[in-house]
């Protein structure tokens, strides 16, 4: 989902969701997208022979046993020292430290009915949260002004979402010159692999800081038949992407302003990362 490579050559399906760093007597916590951790043992986890390679390597849903419709947002070392912020569809945001259980599974935040979690990322109290809707609002505030709850909360007021409207992006970021926004916008009555839309890059230092529970700023000009965000990435420059068939995507590396339209894709975006 987050695209890293080695060396200049990319190829099919070469897309990291992340990597940790770890024992083989720590447990790995991945995070889905119904707010539960699957916890498994490190020495659990299959091991590749030879050089990685992620095109052939297991499926995490198929390793785990998840529904279709569940997605893994990240993996994580748990220890005592492990903080991790998420983010939900209706805009909830929470940070929880250290509250692990030493069951398989075991929810770490407590969703409203029709809600999910759409981003985890360790988290450190000098990070930003950073929320993206698909009405192209942004809205970026101060990690400690999240206080770290426990397992069963769930959450507080990240991002006010428009009616209508949900999150599709959220990270905690220490966030540098470098750090960029990448959305891609299309038609919601559209097929993804049909209508790949416009897609642009953005300073984020072109987006003010704001207080927690209100609205973003404009991240993305719709043009033409555009009415919603359907991407979102924040990473530091340069961002790379993969488009709907797996293969490396070009976009627009030049940053233009945070309210501009985009450029016409090749390709529907389906996953970007920083290198």
């Amino acid at each position: 989902l987050e695209p890293v490579t080695s060396g200049t050559k990319r190829k099919k399906h070469d897309a990291i969701r992340n990597q940790v760093s770890t024992t083989t007597r720590s447990d790995i916590g991945f995070l889905t997208s119904d707010g539960v951790m699957h916890r498994v043992h490190a020495s659990d986890i299959p091991a590749a022979e030879g050089a990685f390679d992620p095109a052939s390597s297991v499926s995490v849903a198929e390793f785990l046993g998840l529904a279709k419709n569940i997605r893994v947002l990240g993996a994580f070392e748990l220890d005592e020292k492990t903080t991790i912020a998420l983010g939900t569809q209706q805009g909830n945001v929470k940070r929880i430290s250290g509250d692990w259980l030493p069951k398989s599974e075991f929810e770490v935040i407590s969703l409203k009915p029709g809600d999910s979690v759409v981003g985890a990322s360790l988290s450190t109290d000098k990070d930003e949260l950073i929320f993206v809707t698909d009405d192209a609002q942004l809205l970026r505030f101060q990690a400690d002004a999240v206080r770290p709850q426990g397992r069963g909360a769930a959450g507080m007021a990240g991002i006010k979402v428009a009616d209508g409207a949900k999150a599709i992006f959220f990270t905690s970021i220490k966030p540098s010159k470098d750090t960029v926004l990448l959305t891609a916008a299309n038609n919601s009555d559209s097929l993804g692999a049909v209508d790949s839309g416009s897609a642009k890059i953005s300073l984020l230092t072109e987006f003010p800081p704001k207080g927690r529970a209100t609205g973003g700023v404009r991240a993305q000009k719709f043009i033409r038949d555009e009415n919603q965000l359907y991407f979102a990435f924040v990473g530091n420059s340069p961002i790379l992407a993969s488009g709907s068939s797996g293969k490396p995507l070009e976009v627009e590396s030049k940053p233009a302003k945070r309210d501009a339209s985009g450029t016409p894709l090749a390709s529907t975006i389906v996953s970007a990362g920083s290198n």
